[in-house]
């Protein structure tokens, strides 16, 4: 699995201390809405430091080690997540969650497998409406649509649509590009895409 961005949440100060020793030592990058110590409000985004979000965040994960029916202040981060449709894994320890609707897994003890997998899984519907999108073009130009395929390179300058496919001309590769743009934005994907490419 490639380095992952990944926001780490707490419900308090120190709950997540073990989650971000495991990320960091699987080599993934840990990122805070606030700095360690520092009050919840104002978030990072709010100062010169920015959010995480939008520099590119693969992955949420949420460490909750109280039993707190409601969100705490610390989590508010989590709202914003949801919102920008990053998946959202919380290291749960047992105790209930008002986030449980919107987490794609609650694990205690296999952390990074639930993390990688959430990144690795989470743009599968966008990937399936960009295929939908480009197969039309494909087979008007007398091409295999099955031979075509799709991925979502994430990078910390934007992220990048790349297909796979049969040799078409320039002229449709440009049609594609176009429909993928535009799939992208009708999605409610907060994702920045900085270009499309077709490699036959």
């Amino acid at each position: 699995m490639t380095e992952l961005d990944v926001l780490l949440l707490e419900s308090f100060a120190g709950a997540g201390r073990a989650e971000a020793s495991r990320l960091a030592a699987s080599g993934h990058r840990v990122h805070r809405c606030h700095d360690a110590g520092a009050p919840a409000f104002p978030c990072n985004g709010l100062t010169e430091a920015g959010c995480p979000l939008d520099d590119g965040v693969d992955v949420v994960v949420l460490a909750r080690g109280r039993l707190e029916p409601q969100p705490t202040e610390n989590e508010h981060g989590a709202n914003c997540a949801i919102r920008a449709g990053v998946p959202l894994v919380e290291a749960h320890r047992g105790v209930a969650s008002p986030f449980e609707p919107w987490a794609v897994a609650r694990v205690d003890g296999t952390l990074i497998d639930a993390v990688e997998q959430a990144a690795a899984h989470s743009l599968d519907d966008l990937v399936e409406d960009l295929l939908a999108v480009a197969r039309p073009p494909v087979l008007e130009a007398g091409g295999d649509p099955s031979r075509l395929s799709c991925r979502i390179d994430r990078q910390r300058d934007g992220a990048r649509v790349v297909f796979h496919g049969p040799e078409v001309s320039d002229a449709v590769r440009g049609r594609i590009g176009v429909r993928a743009l535009d799939a992208v934005r009708r999605s409610d994907r907060d994702l920045d895409v900085r270009g499309v490419s077709y490699v036959c």
